[in-house]
């Protein structure tokens, strides 16, 4: 049960990527211990699937050094981007 829970999780936080990246071309995505840091990956990999082959999506990573993340309180941060779509694609997309 708790596993279909974490994938219904991480299916919700890829569509937010999606949509978000879509409609803003950024995400700023801001995670508090391992755990999550290894589920937001999991969701970013999920949400760059989406754009594969259409643009490029660039996710710089802001990973503090140190002790355990989960003990330290640390905060990771990732920074997603993807390049906007010229006039021509937005209306080649629209018509598929």
């Amino acid at each position: 049960m708790v596993m279909a829970m974490q994938e219904v999780m991480l299916s919700l936080l890829a569509a937010f990527i999606r949509e978000d990246i879509e409609r803003k071309g950024r995400v700023v995505l801001k995670v508090w211990g391992n755990h999550a840091v290894e589920g937001a990956q999991k969701a970013i990999a999920a949400a760059q699937s989406r754009f594969e082959g259409k643009r490029t999506l660039t996710c710089q990573v802001d990973k503090p050094t140190g002790e355990d993340d989960q003990l330290s309180g640390r905060v990771t941060t990732f920074i997603l981007a993807c390049e906007q779509p010229t006039p021509s694609e937005v209306r080649h997309e629209s018509k598929s």
